[in-house]
């Protein structure tokens, strides 16, 4: 997602990446176009630690499919499996900067473009098959995950962690006080509310470590709905690519769009992401490990098995 590859220790991306494109078209009963649900696995975040409001790439998109297919077009942005992935370009950055400039876009429009590209490579294709009346049907579902397991040396690492951040937050609020004239100064508030967020951030591993001891899995919601040969399959998480490829892979359906982030989940690591360390592997980030990630997979397979008996 991140990181120095110009560094001599470089050596490898560690992660898969998941270039798909799932369009789903809609259509008006006279067969006219209506709209688009997009489904990539990319969150929106090109724009990201700017200080603004911002749909970010997907503003560009709506407005690219709408130049080409009309103004009143719908567009329906999906993210699929992407907790470990990223827009930013980490290979050839300065050949992809220059084709940029070249071009005269910006990265967001770049994205944009090729977005609206493939669907306009496949639209031909998609109108050969308009259904007025697909098969339809759904399942709403709570299951049960193993939470993550924290051990007492990541609690004791994070309370330590916890009280350095809540220290610090201290010594910026007392300075505040004493200097009330850095309000004034451009986004004076970084500083403490970072310091704040990150103690909040450790400190909620204490909660997490007790609640396992009462219990050890939590509840969470899927939905899973069929539209002719699509399914599409919900998760509350910030779900690491690999168990959306594997969900993928399964699925009896021809195109399973996986849908993260539908409900307010954290991050779900993979093993090797956790041994690997990153920021939404370690505790702090997540209530969910592996083990429930392949619980995540399994249930949801069964409900999609469900659907297309």
């Amino acid at each position: 997602m991140y990181g120095k590859t110009d560094d001599p220790d470089f050596s490898h991306i560690e992660g898969y990446e998941d270039h798909s494109l799932n369009i789903m078209a809609t259509f008006d009963r006279e067969e006219k176009l209506t709209g688009f649900v997009v489904n990539l696995a990319c969150p929106s975040q090109v724009s990201e630690g700017e200080f603004l409001i911002s749909a970010d790439f997907w503003s560009e998109t709506r407005n690219e499919l709408r130049k080409r297919f009309g103004e009143d077009i719908f567009v329906l942005a999906q993210c699929s499996s992407a907790g470990d992935q990223s827009p930013h370009i980490l290979i050839n950055k300065k050949g992809e900067e220059r084709m940029l400039n070249l071009s005269g876009r910006t990265e967001r429009e770049e994205i944009s473009i090729r977005i609206a590209d493939g669907i306009e490579k496949i639209l031909p294709l998609i109108k050969r098959e308009i259904s007025f009346d697909p098969i339809f049907s759904y399942i709403y579902k709570k299951v049960l995950l193993s939470r993550r397991k924290i051990t007492d040396e990541e609690l004791n690492f994070c309370l330590k962690e916890a009280e350095k951040h809540y220290k610090e937050y201290e010594r910026l609020k007392k300075e505040l006080e004493e200097n009330p004239e850095k309000r004034r100064e451009k986004r004076w508030y970084v500083p403490i509310t970072y310091n704040y967020r990150r103690a909040q951030w450790f400190m909620s591993v204490k909660d997490k470590f007790e609640r396992q001891k009462i219990n050890p899995k939590i509840e969470i919601v899927l939905h899973i709905l069929r539209l002719g040969d699509i399914v599409f399959a919900t998760n509350p998480f910030e779900l690491y690519l690999d168990y959306g490829i594997q969900i993928k892979a399964r699925s009896k359906a021809i195109q399973t769009f996986v849908v993260q982030l539908t409900g307010p989940g954290t991050y779900l690591p993979t093993t090797r992401s956790v041994k690997g360390g990153g920021y939404g592997s370690v505790s702090p980030s997540n209530i969910v490990g592996p083990e429930g990630g392949r619980e995540l997979v399994e249930e949801t397979l069964k409900l999609i098995e469900e659907l297309f008996k």
